[in-house]
């Protein structure tokens, strides 16, 4: 074993050490922080207020915040880690701040970011914070203690709050399951996004609502700048969409699988377009989608940078199939009606293709991905037409829970 290898085991146990001292002292913190809030909050308090996940590269998170800011009532305060991860917004209602150590850093760093929270909070209608899939732990124990934490404040100083539509892991951390049931009994209302991680939820005793993805309630799409892409990439005629997720690709070995999908769609004379969704260090989508295409002789198009979520629906919905190994491009995809077969990592995309009824898209990394993904694009290309009209029988219904993220706020 390295030293490298060695300290970084060493690193990732004094952060749990951390997180469970931090965790075992916050109820008392939260107490004296949410007296202190109701004392001085107006009963005429007006603002929203949402705390958004870490976008690095992500535009799944991207597309959350700005379906989120779509449809919040005003006005809105929208607490992030940067400014500069979000769109620039031209609303005047719309106040965009950052508080780096909140979620994220040092004990230390993280309790004066509490300070600022707690003042801002004086003035909140409603807190809202964006689950998607950070708050079991599976990714950041520390972050998604924290994020819990924050909905529990926000309860616990008689602000209605929320954790927004979020998937659960099937083997989540202990400590993430029990920051969350205390925001839960301190008041905070739980929206899971799918129906499996529902049934997980409600597995702990936990009062839980069904909703669906936040972005199923966005309507923005840019048909225009969409055009634009596909004619610069010399697209003309009938196209695919292909996502190959980084993720993934640390997981399991993906590229001969994608490289047999791809030819089961030339053969079925569908122009290829490789599109991203995640670029940064880890994870990267581009860098996996740049091996997979050096390794096909056919003349197939790639995508460099990251089309904002409007766009993205858009080149979706002119496509005739999807394949992604990112749920939010699949989510994308099924907003515009398009058939998309996802790779699933950890149920939500079994929840999320049952909530379409579609449950035949999902495609099981249980499974060997070389005899799987091609099968799968297969079936789907010979049954687009049935698989179309299930996903608009359920579009409606789907859109419906989504729009359930913003009840009562």
């Amino acid at each position: 074993m390295s030293m490298r290898h060695t300290l970084g085991i060493i690193k990732r146990r004094l952060r749990r050490v951390v997180t469970v001292a931090e965790a075992w002292a916050m109820p008392l913190l939260i107490r004296a922080l949410a007296r202190g809030v109701r004392r001085h909050r107006s009963p005429a308090s007006t603002t929203t207020v949402v705390v958004t996940p870490h976008v690095s590269g992500n535009n799944g998170d991207v597309a959350l915040i700005e379906a989120f800011v779509e449809n919040a009532p005003r006005p809105l305060l929208v607490v992030t880690r940067e400014v500069t991860e979000l769109p620039p917004s031209s609303d005047p209602d719309v106040e965009v701040i950052a508080v780096p150590h909140l979620i994220y850093g040092n004990t230390l760093a993280r309790w004066r970011a509490l300070r600022v929270f707690v003042r801002r909070l004086r003035g909140a209608r409603s807190v809202s914070l964006i689950g998607a899939d950070v708050m079991d732990g599976h990714y950041n124990l520390s972050a998604a203690v924290r994020r819990a934490e924050l909905v529990r404040l926000g309860a616990a100083s008689g602000i209605p709050s929320r954790v927004l539509g979020f998937s659960w892991n099937g083997t989540p951390e202990p400590l993430a399951a029990r920051a969350l049931t205390s925001a839960a009994r301190a008041g905070a209302r739980l929206m899971a996004r799918e129906p499996v991680s529902l049934d997980r939820l409600t597995a702990l005793h936990l009062d839980v609502e069904l909703v669906t993805d936040l972005v199923l309630a966005a309507s923005a799409t840019d048909a225009d700048a969409a055009q634009d892409l596909l004619d610069g990439l010399g697209i003309t005629g009938p196209y695919a969409i292909v996502n190959a997720s980084g993720l993934v690709g640390r997981l399991t070995t993906q590229a001969e699988a994608y490289v047999e999908a791809i030819a089961t769609l030339r053969a079925h004379g569908l122009e290829v377009v490789l599109l991203p969704h995640v670029i940064r260090k880890s994870g990267d989508d581009l860098a996996q989608l740049t091996g997979i295409k050096q390794r096909i002789s056919e003349d197939i198009v790639l995508v460099t940078e990251v089309p904002p979520p409007a766009v993205v629906r858009s080149l979706c919905g002119g496509a005739d199939l999807v394949v992604s190994g990112r749920m939010h491009v699949g989510v994308m995809s099924l907003w515009a009606g398009t058939p998309a077969i996802i790779l699933s990592t950890q149920g939500k995309v079994e929840g999320l293709t049952r909530v379409f009824g579609v449950p035949d898209l999902m495609v099981s990394l249980d499974h060997d991905l070389r005899v799987e993904l091609p099968r799968k694009v297969s079936e789907a290309l010979a049954s687009r037409d049935d698989l179309a009209r299930r996903i608009a029988d359920h579009q409606t219904t789907a859109r419906q829970l989504a729009h359930r993220n913003f009840d009562g706020l």
